[in-house]
């Protein structure tokens, strides 16, 4: 799979993979716009971009616990998914031209940095981490067909749905696919905030540019960028599901309200089957949430609707886990830790 690896290969072949999803999301727009009843286009492609990529890993990654994973179909789908892209590749370029309008020297300044950032992600992985279990978790189980948490390996047991993610770009040589994800995440991140806003509340883009540079300069993504760790894709899922919580649920009426409320639950629980450490941001989100529902007394959703998320998300690893590894539940569940 990997005898024959391409620099140059794997970083284009990543780029339409990506660009793939991306327009997948843009398609979708309509069908988003009546369900969710959000006007701004932009963040409901945002919506739609992490949705889908959620869907996929979280689906990819249960599968994989019990029947494994298959190299040529995933070969198939990402091929697939590269191929959509092509129906409009304008799209993502639409939204890169759109963000070099603004300009002044603060505005440059960021532009500068996500170009240090971008070149740092076409790198070479290197970090332990990834070479580890991030990376090699989804290539041994293509190449082997074993079990994903080996009991002589016990760093595999750290793997979620980031690395079945990752497998995509594994099984067709695009080894940059993951870093070039954590980059876009940021990048997304970085052009919505410049460009936020909403009936309620204004923001100065003054204020605006200093959040942006006040992220970009956080040491810890030069590294997060450089490596396969899934932590800024899901990092910045979170970000969406706090916004939507914050600026969008509480002026909903019942019927999108719940939809809204569903949305944010999906986003903040995929996180913990990224990384468990988001556990803590996503139950602070989930109290946003929990408010608004509780305020108007909607008690019977409250409930129903996190129970078949975790049932559908969460409950199949905890299952693997039981009958696999530890019969004791509690001590699974927090076994990451």
């Amino acid at each position: 799979m990997l005898q024959n690896f391409n620099y140059i290969y794997s970083i284009f072949f990543s780029l339409l993979l990506l660009n793939g999803f991306y327009n997948i999301s843009v398609k979708s727009l309509e069908f988003s716009s009546r369900i969710l009843k959000i006007k701004d286009n932009f963040l409901l492609t945002i919506i739609n971009f992490f949705v889908y990529i959620n869907l996929i890993s979280i689906i990819t990654f249960n599968f994989s616990l019990y029947f494994g994973l298959n190299h040529n179909l995933l070969k198939f789908i990402s091929i697939l998914i590269i191929l959509i892209g092509f129906y409009k590749p304008s799209y993502l370029i639409f939204i890169i031209k759109n963000f070099f309008k603004k300009k002044n020297f603060k505005i440059n300044l960021i532009y500068l940095i996500l170009l240090f950032y971008f070149l740092l992600t076409l790198s070479p992985i290197s970090d332990p981490d990834t070479l580890d279990y991030h990376f090699t978790v989804p290539f041994y189980q293509m190449i082997f067909q074993d079990a994903i948490f080996p009991n002589y390996w016990l760093t595999s047991q750290l793997a979620g749905a980031g690395e079945a993610l990752f497998s995509y770009g594994i099984s067709i040589g695009a080894i940059h696919f993951s870093q070039i994800l954590q980059f876009f995440s940021l990048f997304i991140l970085i052009i919505f905030i410049l460009n936020f806003k909403t009936d309620y509340y204004k923001f100065s883009e003054r204020k605006k540019i200093y959040v942006c540079l006040s992220i970009l300069l956080i040491p810890a993504i030069i590294f997060l960028v450089t490596t396969s760790k899934p932590q800024i894709f899901p990092l910045v899922s979170n970000f969406f599901a706090l916004m939507i919580a914050l600026f969008y649920l509480p002026f909903k009426k019942k019927k999108n309200l719940i939809t809204l409320y569903f949305l944010i639950l999906f986003l903040i629980i995929s996180s913990i089957l990224f990384k468990f450490s988001f556990l803590l941001s996503a139950s602070l989100i989930s109290i946003l949430a929990f408010y608004q529902l509780i305020i108007r007394k909607y008690y019977y959703e409250l409930v129903l609707i996190p129970i078949i998320l975790i049932s559908f998300i969460i409950l199949p690893r905890e299952i693997f886990e039981f009958i696999n590894l530890n019969s004791n539940i509690i001590y699974n569940f927090f076994n990451p830790v």
